[in-house]
């Protein structure tokens, strides 16, 4: 028996205590209050009574059973609503996100039981769910995780970000401390310019007092040779940070395009493509150039300014100290204006990811927009969006010419302090400040003040786009897969080709379930076909044996093992699918075949297209197999390509064959030459087919009918015929379609 794991919010704990409630039935949350903010909103059944607390007013409201009549979700296109009906009427008790709409799924469900028995009892099957749910909770602030992944906005500080950064520079630490030292040796050439053009040149060299008064060549050919130990030290100091930093970037993409392979379906539906191109792409060349360009510059200048600052501070204390009076007031100013500055960067980054989405999916539709006129509908849509994001573009502009000019003059108004002040001493002979000192005192301002403005913007700017960018890009490494492959994994070595569904219920999304006790068996070498309208789920069933997705609840088995504790590879190296959407990768036709099984021979590879009627149209082909296909090569029919992938999963030899609408795409005479190769794989192979055409599943030994969910009617065709039900229907509308057009079926 599995335990409920709830981890209770901290900030209602005092509440619990308050009402003493010990023993919790049900704990779950929604994340709205009724004025749509997004506040914590706390359910809990303990003691035959139902809690609800408001974690920002400490509000409890409590119920008993017989208070509630009914309860009644409401699913809203992003924003759902929970009622209770009370002595007739309808009370809205709380609104919640979509991201909460399985959890109050799972609560409805328990508050109906809740008014029959007055209490509850967690099924074992929800038990997980509740746990899982929990998971997904930050157990420090309580605020949901983004959406598949363990990553807390809240508690995701710049400095946590900074430190998972950290860990990607320390597989090069050695080139790191090289990098460092020629950092530092930069900073100090960088900081004998003013010194040696101010203080030495007027006090040392051009003083008749000076030690090394008249010794002008001296000065230049130390200040040459300086130089070109400046120049030496950069050319090897960027070499190297080059290779560092492009190392670091690719060992990044590497990891995040890695990340994406591993994540489950459901995560690339509930994504936009541009968005993930910009999370593999654009968000890791930032980062690159955060740290190839930004990082360096800012530690070199923070180097020469605290030195720099000591220097002159020793040089002159009080003229120093005013100078350094503007530093307080431009930090509070980037301080203050740095929460608007992050979320105009976040404002403006999501609408360059909208702008990306959706030329990516112009260009994928670009037929349908030719077919129907679409063009200047899509111009006008993209037009739209650009003009959107052009406007959040000068809105931040705007506000950073707000920011910006006060700083500069703060600056400036230092600078001309020091001009007046500093002259004044020269003049009158004060501390000893001489023109010297005063010369370099201004040069060494401008070496201060010049970089301050790229340090205040790495602060402010450059290094929340960069944290933004990196919590981006770990959020996809961090993704959580919702199929995960057990700890110790069953390998399939011989398989016999048996699947067996028990029970088995499947959705999407909680409240909106797409199948319901789905129970069948396919014997070792027989032929499956599913029948059903569009839309019944017969295509999430095969998704379902392939482990795109996991059941709900029930259990799948192959050769009598669940499906959850086989090897993944070993599952699908075993079960191929033929889908309807076929999709070929830009390379040459036998680079397609092979991907199924790389090590193959050439002959097993023809005889593979020729069971699926692709050899004769190859072979007519100008380089045969070896010609490129895909983007900006050779285009191929619906039918051609369709019968490549058939090859490809006839190469892979799997024990089990899933064929969803593979024949779809073809013309009579080809889907015939393609259910004779079907007829030759049945001999020793377990076949499942889902047709709408059902003169394609004349030859299968057992039919399911799917409808409203469920599974209403199974047998052979002729016994499915001679029943009259539903399998009948769909057989006479379709017979008679065909005679309507003077075809008739064999």
């Amino acid at each position: 028996m599995m335990e409920l794991n709830y981890e209770i919010n901290e900030k209602i704990k005092p509440i619990l205590q308050q009402y003493n409630i010990v023993n919790i039935s049900l704990y779950l949350t929604s994340d709205m209050d009724l004025n749509k903010n997004y506040v914590p909103i706390h359910f809990i059944i303990s003691n035959k009574k139902l809690y609800i607390i408001n974690e920002s007013t400490n509000a409890v409201s409590i119920y008993e059973s017989k208070d509630i009549e009914n309860i009644k979700l409401d699913y809203a296109l992003t924003i759902g609503k929970l009622y209770f009906e009370m002595e007739k009427k309808q009370t809205l008790i709380t609104y919640f996100s979509k991201t909460k709409w399985q959890d109050m799924a799972v609560l409805e469900k328990y508050l109906l039981r809740f008014l029959k028995e007055n209490d509850v009892q967690i099924d074992e099957s929800d038990v997980k769910r509740l746990n899982k749910s929990n998971e997904h909770v930050c157990p420090k602030c309580k605020t949901p995780y983004e959406e598949g992944t363990k990553i807390c906005k809240k508690c995701n500080s710049n400095k946590n970000m900074f430190k998972r950064l950290l860990t990607y520079g320390m597989k090069y630490n050695k080139h790191l401390t090289w990098i460092i030292v020629l950092l530092l040796v930069a900073s100090i050439l960088g900081f004998l310019g003013p010194v040696m053009t101010g203080q030495i040149l007027y006090n040392e060299v051009l003083d008749k007092n000076g030690r090394f008064f008249d010794q002008v060549l001296l000065f230049i050919i130390v200040g040459l040779l300086l130089k070109i130990c400046g120049v030496l030290n950069e050319v090897i100091y960027k070499r190297m940070l080059a290779k560092v930093a492009s190392s670091i970037g690719f060992d990044m993409k590497v990891d995040v395009f890695q990340s994406l392979q591993k994540l489950s379906l459901k995560y690339f539906h509930d994504k936009e493509t541009g968005d993930l191109m910009g999370r593999v792409v654009w968000d890791v060349d930032y980062v690159y150039r955060y740290i190839s360009d930004n990082i360096p510059y800012f530690i070199k200048n923070i180097i020469q300014m605290v030195g720099l600052i000591l220097y002159l501070f020793i040089l002159q204390p009080i003229l120093t100290l005013f100078i350094l009076l503007p530093i307080p007031f431009v930090s509070i100013i980037f301080i203050k204006a740095r929460p608007k500055m992050r979320r105009f960067w976040n404002q403006n980054r999501n609408k360059e990811n909208k702008e990306i989405s959706m030329v990516s999916d112009t260009l994928e539709g670009f037929r349908v927009v030719k077919v129907f006129s679409g063009s200047k509908k899509e111009v006008e849509k993209f037009s739209k969006l650009t003009t959107d994001t052009a406007n959040s573009f000068i809105r931040q502009r705007h506000f950073n010419i707000l920011i910006f000019p006060v700083t500069q003059f703060l600056i400036g108004l230092s600078v001309i302090v020091a001009w007046g002040l500093g002259g004044y001493m020269v003049i009158h002979d004060l501390h000893h400040f001489n023109y010297g000192k005063l010369t370099t005192f201004v040069a060494g301002l401008n070496m201060i003040y010049m970089p301050l403005e790229f340090i205040i913007n790495f602060l402010f700017d450059h290094t929340n786009r960069a944290m933004n960018c990196a919590r981006r890009i770990f959020e996809v490494m961090d993704g959580i897969p919702d199929v995960v492959e057990s700890s110790n994994p069953i390998v399939l070595k011989d398989c016999q080709g048996e699947i067996e569904f028990k029970h088995v219920d499947f959705s999407y999304e909680a409240h909106h379930p797409i199948l319901q006790d789905i129970s069948f068996k396919v014997q070792p070498n027989q032929t499956l076909g599913i029948v059903g309208k569009t839309g019944v789920g017969k295509s999430t069933i095969v998704n379902l044996l392939t482990r795109l997705y996991d059941v709900t609840s029930g259990e799948i088995f192959v050769d009598g093992i669940n499906i959850k504790n086989i090897q993944l590879k070993s599952l699908h190296q075993h079960v191929s699918m033929i889908s309807q959407d076929t999709y070929l990768f830009k390379g040459t036709i036998l680079d397609n075949i092979l991907y199924a099984r790389p090590n193959a021979t050439l002959q097993e590879v023809l005889e593979a297209a020729k069971i699926a009627s692709a050899h004769e149209f190859i072979m007519k082909l100008p380089n045969g197999y070896d010609t490129l296909i895909g983007e900006g090569e050779m285009n191929l029919s619906g039918g051609e390509r369709q019968r490549l992938s058939i090859a490809r999963a006839v190469l892979l030899n799997s024990k089990i064959i899933i064929f969803d609408e593979a024949t779809a795409a073809m013309d009579t005479k080809t889907e015939r030459m393609i259910q004779e190769a079907i007829h030759q794989l049945q001999k020793d192979k377990t076949i499942i087919m889902i047709a709408h055409r059902l003169s394609t599943l004349k030859d299968a030994d057992n039919l399911i009918i799917i409808e409203d969910k469920k599974i209403v009617e199974e047998g052979t065709m002729d016994t499915l015929i001679k029943n009259k039900k539903q399998f009948y229907s769909l057989y006479k509308v379709q017979k008679e379609a065909m005679k309507h057009i003077g075809v008739s079926e064999e």
